[in-house]
């Protein structure tokens, strides 16, 4: 009996590998939009790209349909997510009022000590700010953002947050690097800090608004130059190996 239930454990531990491991390759080339919006994709062709069996892949590409990185249709299958203009304002309003309510609970549940640790973090980044290169700004930007969350210790609220950060990280990092252009965003983290330490959670929400607000015109602009690139790049190898 203890055999067979080793066996059984082993089993399970490896079917969660291989979903983990699908997982996490399928969802790098859906953030980035390594694949090109509205294209097809083939479980068995992802299946052998991989080494790995259909069920895992299968796994992986629902729980990525759920997360919203990719579409499932019907009787048609997976596709890669279309660069939608509606969907990304709709997404960045999203983030505007979960990560304003988010600092209004932040304002009254952190204690000093841990507004004192982000400011520290935040203060750390600031050292190197002006040499980063924009993908090292976003990845701070959204440890910024991740950790000011935190601090509104709501595990349901950080969820949300980072699903959403994960469907507009191609989208971000385009903004971010416009934004870079007119001057460091490393100021508007201060004002959102000092909103914190002081625990003014109405001008820190006004002050976290104005920092992560995208207007429809700015969405344009982005989903643009978005597009421009993706068709520019070569294909994937998994893109390749389906020619």
């Amino acid at each position: 009996m203890q055999t067979t239930d080793r066996q059984h454990k082993s089993s399970d531990e490896r079917a969660k590998s291989g979903v983990e491991i699908a997982y996490s390759a399928l969802k790098e080339l859906c953030v980035n939009y390594e694949l090109r919006p509205g294209e097809a994709i083939n479980a068995d062709q992802v299946s052998k790209q991989l080494g790995l069996s259909r069920t895992p892949v299968r796994e992986a590409l629902n729980r990525l349909a759920v997360e919203g990185l990719l579409r499932f249709v019907p009787n048609k299958g997976y596709s890669a997510r279309e660069l939608d203009v509606t969907e990304i304002v709709e997404l960045y309003e999203l983030r505007v009022a979960v990560e304003t309510a988010a600092f209004r609970m932040a304002c009254s549940r952190a204690s000093d000590e841990e507004i004192s640790a982000l400011a520290t973090y935040w203060r750390d980044v600031g050292r190197n700010y002006e040499a980063m290169t924009v993908p090292e700004i976003a990845r701070n930007d959204e440890g910024f953002h991740d950790r000011l969350i935190a601090l509104a210790k709501n595990e349901q609220i950080l969820r949300t947050v980072r699903q959403v950060a994960d469907r507009i990280r191609f989208c971000r990092m385009i903004d971010l690097e416009n934004r870079t252009r007119r001057g460091p965003l490393y100021d508007e983290h201060i004002d959102i800090l000092d909103a914190l330490r002081t625990r003014d959670a109405e001008v820190g929400a006004e002050a976290l608004r104005e920092h992560i607000s995208m207007s429809r015109d700015q969405a344009i602009e982005v989903i643009k130059e978005g597009l421009a690139r993706i068709y520019m790049r070569g294909k994937t190898p998994l893109q390749a190996s389906g020619d």
